[in-house]
């Protein structure tokens, strides 16, 4: 069986195919709330500049379809300024329509 899953990050207009497996993501959930953002920290400061803080939204965890979508709200301080964004990362085999799904809930 072939693995259509991906891991993405979504951030404001821009999104970034990330590197992870569905097992990484939900175990590293369990670990802490936090740490799917840390996974992605890199990326994410490339993005966005120094992150100032990290905050949880909102999450959906479904081991059983290997899909998951956790939103954080995140400080950063960059060279266009300080601002808040929404950050989500999502893996599934259809990552907008997992992420279009979430935002409907």
């Amino acid at each position: 069986m072939v693995d259509r899953t991906r891991t993405y990050i979504y951030m404001g207009d821009v999104s970034r195919q990330l590197p992870y497996t569905f097992a990484e993501v939900p175990e590293a959930w369990e670990r802490d709330r936090v740490a799917p953002f840390e996974l992605a920290r890199s990326a994410i400061g490339e993005e966005l500049g120094e992150v100032m803080g990290v905050r949880l939204q909102g999450s959906y965890v479904n081991p059983r379809t290997a899909t998951a979508v956790i939103e954080y709200a995140v400080n950063f301080k960059g060279p266009g300024g300080r601002g808040t964004l929404s950050v989500t990362i999502v893996h599934a085999e259809e990552p907008e329509r997992a992420l279009a799904r979430y935002h409907e809930a």
